[in-house]
């Protein structure tokens, strides 16, 4: 099992990788909560303090998936710049 500080870690990476990639790709913060199928608001929230709230689940994970084209499990083991993208 997973320490704390191992889990809130991974998930402040999810939390840069959700910002890092809205950046990277130009896309607005209302496009990405739209992408995400999350309210902008919970988007501000990932993106200004790296807390995932409680409403975030796995749809999430599989909407960034199928967007950006990256292996599930690098959203939480990486920042950005370090991805290997999925060969289709």
């Amino acid at each position: 099992m997973k320490k704390q500080k191992e889990q809130d870690a991974e998930l402040k990476n999810l939390c840069f990788n959700i910002s890092y990639l809205r950046f990277k790709h130009g896309l607005t913060k209302q496009e990405m909560s739209k992408i995400l199928g999350v309210p902008l608001r919970t988007l501000n929230f990932i993106e200004d303090k790296y807390i995932v709230p409680e409403s975030i689940d796995v749809e999430v994970l599989f909407r960034m998936y199928d967007y950006f084209g990256y292996k599930l499990p690098l959203f939480f083991d990486f920042i950005c710049g370090d991805y290997t993208k999925v060969d289709n």
